[in-house]
């Protein structure tokens, strides 16, 4: 089994569920391993939902119970913090992939990089969302929720079950594959 880096956890023996996110950034860069900070903290309110929905796919509601996977290894953060699909769909980097996801049942693909690398080694991901679960990601994608000081906890836990509800849809609609193919 290969050893937990920032870009990489292989959860614990026997999982049969793994996360794939875009890129590790400064926090996980920090914690050397992967879904660190805000990030490993939505994912954790979103398993909440996830276990509720289907506890064989989710047995637990913590992140590191899980198979967590980058589509690109290289660090990233700030103004340039997402992997170009170019270098994500690279035979290199999909042979990776699917290396680091082998044997693995459930698979769900956070980000455009996440399933663009997924499907470029030729895994059909379980589910899947194109936005990344990281603060940015759902504060963008989810606006209309507001952002008034007063009720930010309660907006985190909305837009996470939101973003939950729509990872659970993705199972029955997969229509927005995003393959490397052309690349």
């Amino acid at each position: 089994m290969l050893p937990t880096t920032p870009a990489y956890h292989p959860g614990p023996l026997g999982v049969r569920t793994a996360f794939v996110l875009a890129v590790p950034g400064s926090k996980e860069r920090d914690a050397t391993r992967p879904a660190a900070g805000d990030t490993g903290d939505n994912l954790d309110r979103i398993l909440v939902h996830l276990h509720r929905h289907d506890p064989a796919a989710f047995p637990s509601t913590r992140r590191y119970d899980y198979r967590i996977v980058n589509a690109w290894e290289t660090i990233m953060f700030g103004t340039d913090s997402m992997p170009d699909l170019t270098d994500v769909c690279k035979s290199d980097n999909v042979a990776r992939l699917a290396e680091q996801l082998a044997g693995i049942a459930t698979i769900v693909a956070l980000s455009v990089p996440a399933i663009a690398g997924v499907e470029g080694a030729s895994i059909h991901p379980t589910y899947r969302h194109t936005v990344h679960p990281s603060m940015r990601g759902l504060n963008n994608y989810y606006s209309g929720l507001g952002n008034d000081r007063e009720g930010r906890q309660r907006r985190v836990e909305e837009r996470c079950q939101r973003y939950a509800d729509e990872v659970i849809v993705s199972k029955a609609d997969q229509r927005t594959a995003t393959r490397c193919r052309g690349f």
